[in-house]
């Protein structure tokens, strides 16, 4: 029977590997195809992560930090916090701000309130998110980026005091920085109903 020669020094070697202790590989390069180890600081640059159970691995902050710009959670805000009169004649949209949003996947969310003003009122209000400024209704779809508000009692001609309606989310995937528009229309005469309102939008992938 032959005997196999077991080399001293490789044992040693092994031996040394299992048990680095404080001890560490150097020198690691970055991973450039599937199989490779990553290097310390290297970034995932495709592919999804899986977590086990599915809801760990992914933690929010507790300290009332807000999300960087770029990350997911990231919000733009612009309000108008108080009455002013609509910019727009009667029958016109007119914008009452505006949001400008990076590429991305975003939810946007708006609010606005109306105040007759004195003016006699002669249909609906309506409310309006729209990557298109001013009185256009390119990209209008009522009931998703566009409510209807505030119809006098009877139906008729009125003065309303005020009423207010809100968009709870609107959807946009967008390929490059674009403006999101909150804008509004009335249809009035003898005077100027006022408005005022906010929209907010939050970055979810």
């Amino acid at each position: 029977m032959s005997r196999t020669r077991i080399d001293v020094s490789l044992i040693n070697i092994v031996s040394s590997i299992l048990n680095m202790g404080s001890n560490k590989i150097t020198g690691l390069a970055n991973g450039t195809v599937s199989g490779d180890a990553i290097a310390f600081g290297q970034a995932f640059t495709s592919g999804n992560l899986t977590f086990s159970p599915t809801t760990a691995g992914i933690v929010g902050v507790t300290d009332g930090s807000v999300a960087a710009a770029g990350n997911v959670g990231e919000r733009v805000v612009s309000s108008v916090a108080s009455f002013i009169n609509m910019t727009a004649s009667t029958a016109q949209f007119g914008n009452l701000t505006s949001i400008s949003l990076t590429a991305g996947s975003w939810d946007i969310n708006a609010i606005m309130i109306f105040a007759g003003n004195g003016a006699t009122i002669t249909n609906v209000y309506e409310i309006f998110v729209s990557t298109f400024s001013g009185n256009t209704v390119t990209d209008v779809v009522p009931g998703d980026n566009n409510v209807f508000v505030g119809v006098p009692i009877g139906g008729g001609s009125g003065v309303l005091s005020q009423c207010g309606g809100s968009i709870p989310s609107w959807h946009v995937n967008l390929t490059s920085t674009t403006t999101i528009y909150l804008k509004a229309i009335a249809f009035f005469s003898a005077g100027t109903p006022q408005n005022m309102g906010r929209i907010s939008a939050t970055r979810i992938r």
